[in-house]
């Protein structure tokens, strides 16, 4: 998929070819503004983006035009709003993003507000993004209490890991599964000098979110007041967190857990994996990395294990164990009505045949596993995922600066290093009976073979 970052900006017309390279490539070359237009808005920045959203609730609320011509219009206003907001989705976000971490900084400086930045596999504004980032614009951006919180009390910003692996089964007679595989996305908060102060790794249910939001602000206030202080600061803000995860741990599934513990079938919270680095591993099979999030897994892990020719894993830790233990963990995961809409405004075509009430009926069924899910994944990111980077942050040499962050993240939490080109798809010793294993690599990079020969399997 073709990549096309927007840098700071220098001048409209630099900007103008990029959106047009976007547009074409996503398809989205009939927004109703060209390109130097759109290139404008998006230098202008949130006070553009709000015109649009104003003028696309006004084509709704007013417009005398058949249906067929208020949705084309629609259509090329949501485009527009895509474009300038930096978003998939932004028309239900409403949300403006800024993709050059150094413009984010300066805008944070003068705002006064810290940076929250997503890191996520691919690009925000394109459909196929990795699972936990799609699963944000729909269950977190799209909520209007969360979209206020972020919007008011921060400067956005997102980045690109590296582009997401996109799978396509062919079953012939035109039916198609198209589907990301692999790969996971985190938030940070980063001050106006763009260090960071937390990492929230993985998808939480929107009120765990949106209350991460507030607990962090409390620190970027202090940090920003008292900038020589800030290590001592960010150090007693992680301390006090893995206080917090022990008493909530201790007093909400301290009997659940004791009842479990006894099998033997889940373990005490910990750091998730040591802190050492992985060295000399190039490949780390992707079940691993796909075990961190329920929603995506069960998305994604089908698909995966026919790619790299696996049998079903049971060695994981079963996630009706956690959805057990999330029972009792918090309040249950609900969706807020707008998300709701959305899921089923992209299932509309599902079901062809089926009466609305039987549709309606799917949908219904899609959106409670997916609360549940999400409802497992809040704790185990919580009590597994963000403990560890609590951990990090407490410990004596861990990076200070946000790609160091980084680095360590999607190498020793995510389990996806840059090392490996393949994010664990292509075991290496799985005979696959195709010409070079059914690989295709660039002339310019490194064989893929010489990079197997001295893998170590894990």
């Amino acid at each position: 998929m073709k990549r096309v970052f927007l840098a700071s900006v220098v001048t409209v017309a630099a900007i103008s070819a990029a959106v047009l390279g976007y547009q074409h490539a996503n398809g989205e070359g009939k927004a109703s503004r060209n390109a130097d237009s759109i290139a404008a808005m998006r230098a202008e920045g949130p006070p553009a983006l709000a015109r649009l959203l104003a003028e696309r609730e006004g084509l709704i609320r007013s417009s005398n035009a058949s249906s067929v011509e208020l949705e084309q219009q629609l259509k090329k206003l949501v485009a527009d709003i895509r474009a300038v907001s930096g978003q998939h989705y932004g028309e239900h976000s409403g949300l403006y993003w800024y993709t050059d971490l150094d413009q984010a900084k300066q805008v944070s400086a003068e705002s006064g507000k810290p940076i929250l930045s997503l890191r996520l596999l691919g690009d925000l504004r394109e459909e196929l993004t990795c699972a936990n980032s799609r699963f944000f614009r729909v269950l977190l951006y799209a909520n209007p209490d969360i979209a206020v919180e972020m919007k008011s009390k921060f400067v956005l910003h997102w980045s690109s890991e590296r582009d997401v692996p996109i799978v396509t089964a062919d079953f012939g007679n035109g039916r198609q599964l198209k589907r990301t595989v692999t790969g996971n996305s985190l938030h940070y908060v980063l001050d106006s000098e763009g260090h960071p102060l937390d990492a929230l790794p993985g998808l939480q249910s929107p009120a765990a979110f949106l209350d991460w939001l507030k607990r962090i602000q409390p620190l970027a206030d202090e940090v920003r007041s008292h900038p020589a202080e800030r290590g001592n600061l960010v150090r007693a803000f992680h301390q006090e967190q893995l206080k917090r995860l022990d008493a909530t741990w201790e007093t909400k599934l301290g009997s659940a857990y004791s009842s479990l513990s006894r099998t033997g079938q889940v373990r005490m919270p910990s750091p998730y994996i040591n802190t050492g680095a992985v060295e000399g591993v190039a490949v780390i099979p992707a079940n691993r990395a796909m075990a961190l999030a329920i929603p995506k897994s069960v998305v994604e892990t089908p698909l995966m294990r026919a790619i790299r020719m696996e049998k079903a894993d049971d060695s994981e830790q079963k996630p009706e164990l956690w959805d057990f233990l999330a029972r009792g963990y918090g309040e249950a995961c609900q969706f807020h009505e707008d998300s709701r809409s959305i899921i089923a405004e992209e299932y509309r075509n599902v079901m062809p045949h089926a009466s609305a009430e039987e549709r309606e009926q799917f949908v219904a069924q899609v959106i409670q596993q997916l609360e549940a899910n999400v409802n497992i994944d809040t704790l185990r990111n919580e009590q597994e995922l963000h403990r560890q980077v609590h951990t990090w942050f407490i410990s004596d040499g861990f990076p200070q600066d946000f790609e160091g962050v980084n680095e360590v993240v999607y190498a020793q939490l995510f389990y996806t290093p840059k090392s490996d080109p393949w994010l664990g798809l292509n075991d290496p010793y799985a005979y696959a009976a195709l010409d070079n294993g059914g690989q295709t690599t660039p002339a310019n990079t490194e064989s893929s073979s010489g990079q197997a020969l001295t893998s170590t399997r894990r």
